[in-house]
Parts: C-alpha cells; sequence; structure tokens
C-alpha cells in the first residue's frame, strides 16, 4: 500500500467523521452555498432553460420581449435582449429554489428529535464522501481534458497504480466527447 492509498483512505475516513458529526443538513448546507451554490445554479440553468424556452409561450414571451426592446433602441434587438433577460430570470429563480428547496431539506432534517438527529448523522456519514469522491471525479475529468500537460502526466505518474489511478483511469465522468 503506497503513502497515496494511506492519505486516500484518512481523507475519506476523515470526511465520512466530519459527515457524521455535522450531519446532512449541514453537509447539504456546506455544498449548496457560497461558489457551489452558484455552480449549482448555472448547471441547472443551463441543463433545463433550453428545454423551458421550447414551450411556445416562453419562446414567443421572449421575442416579445426583444421586439419591444428593439423599438426602444435598436441595439437591443442585436444582442437579443429578450433572450438575455430570460436566461437571467430563470438563473434567480433556480438560485432562490436551490436555497428554498436546501432550507426546506435541512429543517426536516435538523429536527430536534433522536430519530431525525440519527438519521441526520447516518445520511451525514454517507453524504460528505460522495460530494468528496465527486469533487475528484470532476478535477479528474478536468485532468483528462489537458492531460498532454507536464503537471497533469506528472500527477497520473504519481497516482499509477493506487487507488486514486485507478479511479482516473476508470472516471465515470466525461467532460469531451
Amino acid at each position: 500500500m503506497s503513502m497515496i492509498d494511506i492519505v486516500t483512505i484518512i481523507v475519506a475516513v476523515i470526511s465520512a467523521l466530519v459527515g457524521f458529526i455535522g450531519g446532512f443538513g449541514k453537509g447539504l448546507k456546506l455544498f449548496t452555498k457560497g461558489v457551489f451554490g452558484i455552480i449549482i445554479s448555472v448547471f441547472v440553468t443551463a441543463t433545463f432553460a433550453g428545454l423551458v424556452l421550447k414551450i411556445d409561450r416562453v419562446s414567443v414571451w421572449v421575442a416579445d420581449i426583444t421586439a419591444l426592446a428593439a423599438e426602444k433602441w435598436a441595439f437591443f434587438g442585436t444582442i437579443n435582449i429578450g433572450l438575455i433577460a430570460y436566461y437571467v430570470v430563470f438563473f434567480l429563480f433556480v438560485q432562490l429554489l436551490r436555497i428554498l428547496v436546501v432550507k426546506v431539506i435541512c429543517g426536516i432534517f435538523e429536527a430536534d428529535n433522536k430519530v431525525m438527529k440519527a438519521i441526520n448523522r447516518v445520511l451525514g456519514l454517507i453524504f460528505v464522501p460522495a460530494v468528496v469522491l465527486t469533487l475528484v471525479l470532476l478535477v479528474f475529468a478536468v485532468f483528462k481534458i489537458v492531460d498532454e500537460t507536464q503537471f497533469v502526466q506528472d500527477i497520473a505518474a504519481k497516482i499509477d497504480g493506487t487507488f486514486l489511478g485507478i479511479l482516473y483511469e476508470n472516471n465515470p465522468i466525461r467532460l469531451y466527447a
């Protein structure tokens, strides 16, 4: 067992303990606020805003806003201000929805009774290491995109034959075609 494997096990155990001590509610708050929260909202917006835009009423609304704005100033028609406004409003809606859903879920899991406290801790024990693993897999997926660089080649050589090396080679997350 290499030193990298030992460090990997230590990080996994520490993240599991942090998850158990903090619970699912606090772990969810930690990973859905700040920059992570914005990244989640951008991802959801990029994933679903195009689908919603295909609804006839929504696409007509966007076109009407662009036409109305272009009447006031032609520049707004060239930049398609209605589409920009649509994506901004969609993003803000997703942000508010994310905050509301996290508050509700955290409120449920952080309820002051013994059963919910136990469930909260057990789910935290699972959730925090799962998020850490997902972040590692995302970093590895980015590394695969730039795997010709010396930096990534050095890291790949150092983790070769370790658990992280196996994860790197068999990463289920693919950010490229």
